[in-house]
């Protein structure tokens, strides 16, 4: 039996390399989902905010100066308006999507592995080995901050008492129209971004769980059986006991 824990533990290398593999595919499939759902909401989020800035933009009647900042509030404020419902719903979609199958993958993993082990135990000992419970405290995704960077590339305040807005105006205009489709791209693009890297974060997480989680079993049975080689009936009575042991890891 001894040897059977050596073996085991050799192959911890490989378990280790097994969850890696899925947390990389987790990964890597939340990425092109990610990209995905949220491009989806492209071109509602477009209409609905061009609209919007084409009945806010008559009002706008000062200076190049005040008309360039009235247009940086104006996409601060409705951008976070229309991306934070977005972020709520797809986001938190997304996140337990990918922590679910992240939870079932490596809960797979764990029984095998202790299939395995209690498969050897019952072979030397002729004792039942079920294992600890394999709970997982599921850490929550860190929410993106909805925020929107520098709206502008040029310092349009330096420049407006050169420019004659009675003349001007609708080209001006027309230049806010026309950059709203790249603040757009840019903004939910971050969004996902900040989601995809706020999930993978959690699903490496759970992975650490699950490697921890395989090592203690692995160090409980060996001592089990290191420290009390000869009292069969007490190594029975602890592994009875450690079959019905919790990890003290509750999902949140």
């Amino acid at each position: 039996m001894a040897s059977r824990i050596e073996i085991e533990r050799e192959a911890l290398s490989n378990i280790q390399n097994e969850i890696r593999l899925i947390a990389n595919d987790l990964r890597k499939k939340l990425h092109e989902d990610s990209w995905e759902i949220f491009d989806k909401q492209r071109p509602r989020l477009m209409q609905e905010l061009l609209r919007q800035l084409r009945e806010d933009i008559r009002g706008w009647k000062c200076h190049l100066g005040e008309t360039s900042e009235a247009f940086r509030h104006w996409v601060e404020t409705n951008f976070v308006i229309r991306l934070t419902p977005i972020s709520d719903e797809y986001g938190s979609e997304l996140s337990e999507r990918y922590l679910d199958r992240a939870l079932d993958s490596y809960s797979r993993v764990v029984r095998a592995f202790q299939d395995r082990l209690a498969q050897e135990i019952e072979k030397a000992l002729h004792i039942k080995f079920p294992g600890a419970k394999f709970e997982v405290k599921i850490p929550e995704p860190k929410k993106p901050d909805i925020h929107i960077g520098n709206v502008f590339v040029t310092p349009w305040e330096i420049l407006w008492f050169f420019i004659p807005m009675r003349l001007f105006r609708p080209l001006v205009n027309r230049h806010f129209i026309n950059r709203l489709p790249w603040d757009v791209n840019i903004n939910l693009g971050r969004l996902g971004s900040q989601w995809t890297e706020a999930i993978s974060n959690s699903i490496e997480d759970i992975a650490q769980q699950a490697k921890v989680f395989i090592q203690q079993e692995i160090d409980t049975v060996e001592n089990l059986l290191t420290n009390a080689p000869d009292h069969q009936s007490e190594i029975e009575n602890a592994i009875g006991e450690l079959g019905t042991m919790k990890t003290n890891m509750t999902r949140i």
